[in-house]
């Protein structure tokens, strides 16, 4: 089996159809395709060659997006990198991958131990080749939000097999335009552009998030990839109809259950996702003849099992660890042993398989708060703070001698602790029920919006009190 070079081929295919889109440019796959090679040629030229892991460090650009192809017609593994990152993340990222040299288009770029390429030179072109399902492809480092970032090592057989679930999923096709806002060093921007290169689509790229500016955006594109904080602040624009948007997929953290609901009221079809850098994004997503809902359908090729104590499989609809295993499965970390296609891969997350083989994902296993004996599960009591009306929301559980741990909530909002705790008893347990509060003018998130998690505990002052 082999995996074609999704650039080349797309150029012959539809080589007038334009793949990158920014504000004010638009290049065509035959335009990409002469810059791609004519760089990858320059490459070569420098010493890039089969298995060089080279990084890219940029934001969401089509300089960006043209040096990544470029280093993998060069025979390269690409090692994407986030152009926020501080000194000491950056040569962290850099040795624990092995890469040997940088292309950067951020001239604040710090001294790193690794020499800088020029990736805007042309060389005599590189055509497109045929390459191996094992063959390493990119190596894409995990956000980072509940600990150190660690690096996947990901195969063009993963991101083929990845694509092709998500275009039977999606019905994504060449006449597609898929918004991009999602950081291409994250796996969830980098499969966009994979996947539009596959499929002969328009990738709609955005440096940054803006609800206004995406108000706009949605009206002139057929897919969007956002994560929740994105689509709450963007959902309030939102006024004409949206006719041509197909589907907005939502991942990178739990989906509240009222953003949901008002999506649904004003006739927007999303689709919950669950995602991994190790599956080269997508596991699993609300099926897109039932959007809005929160039971996830695997994509094809994909295979979910819920596991207990000794990783033994449960039955239907119990909740346990969730494993998954297919070609989108990565090869193994860059620091740690190489993985079959055949191993399963413990993600680390919660959830429950029904009788229809449909997933739901209850939250992180290590995020599951223990008090008093019983288990608390943060999402839940999240979606109970929201339907009270808070702006936003994050529950985690500290230590406590008598309790064990104990509920805390983080949140945004114009009531009082006494309003809140009232408004929460109607859908909560007693011993779900927060112990501490924190009000907060906003929570603490990465660039992509999502949770950063080990920075919660930092809301709390020193002696734990609110």
């Amino acid at each position: 089996m082999g995996v074609q070079d999704w650039l080349s081929e797309a150029s012959r295919q539809w080589p007038h159809y334009t793949y990158l889109e920014s504000l004010d440019e638009r290049f065509t796959f035959s335009d990409v395709e002469s810059l791609v090679a004519s760089r990858a040629g320059s490459l070569r030229e420098q010493g890039v060659g089969l298995g060089t892991r080279v990084a890219v460090h940029g934001a969401n650009s089509v300089e960006t997006v043209v040096a990544i192809l470029s280093v993998m017609r060069a025979g390269g593994v690409v090692v994407p990198l986030g152009p926020r990152l501080t000194e000491a993340e950056l040569s962290q990222q850099i040795a624990s991958s092995g890469t040997s040299a940088i292309i950067a288009f951020d001239q604040s770029l710090p001294p790193l131990a690794v020499p800088l390429l020029d990736g805007v030179s042309l060389g005599t072109p590189v055509v497109g080749t045929v390459h191996h399902d094992r063959e390493e492809c990119a190596i894409v480092h995990t956000s980072g939000t509940s600990g150190p970032a660690r690096g996947v090592r990901l195969s063009y057989g993963n991101f083929e097999s990845s694509a092709a679930g998500s275009a039977a999923h999606l019905r994504h096709v060449a006449a597609d335009r898929w918004l991009n806002v999602l950081p291409v060093h994250h796996v969830g921007g980098l499969s966009v552009v994979i996947r539009s290169a596959r499929e002969g689509s328009t990738v709609v790229l955005r440096d940054r998030f803006s609800a206004d500016e995406m108000a706009t955006d949605l009206s002139n594109v057929s897919l969007a990839s956002l994560v929740p904080t994105m689509l709450t602040q963007v959902l309030p624009l939102l006024t004409a109809p949206l006719s041509g948007l197909r589907a907005i997929l939502l991942g990178g953290g739990p989906v509240p259950r009222t953003l949901l609901e008002q999506a649904q009221e004003k006739g927007i079809a999303v689709l919950p996702t669950y995602g991994q850098t190790e599956a080269a994004s997508q596991v699993a997503s609300c099926p897109l003849d039932a959007p809005n809902g929160r039971l996830l359908r695997p994509l094809k090729g994909m295979e979910v099992r819920i596991v207990g104590v000794g990783r033994k499989p449960l039955a239907r609809d119990i909740v346990g660890k969730i494993e998954i295993r297919g070609p989108q499965v990565f090869l193994g970390y860059d620091a740690g042993p190489g993985r079959s296609t055949a191993d399963w891969h413990t993600t680390g997350d919660l959830g429950s398989v029904d009788a229809q083989g449909l997933l739901a994902v209850s939250g992180r296993a290590d995020s599951v708060i223990v008090s008093g004996g019983e288990n608390v599960h943060p999402s839940e009591v999240v979606d109970a703070l929201l339907r009270a009306g808070v702006q936003e929301a994050a529950v985690f559980g500290v230590p406590d001698e008598t309790w064990g741990n104990v509920v805390v909530a983080a949140v945004v909002t114009a009531f009082t602790v006494r309003e809140l705790e009232n408004a929460v008893r109607v859908d909560l347990a007693g011993f779900k029920i927060p112990r501490r509060w924190v009000l907060v003018d906003e929570l603490p998130r990465d660039p992509m919006g999502k949770l950063v998690h080990a920075d919660l505990s930092a809301l709390l002052n020193d002696d734990g009190d609110v």
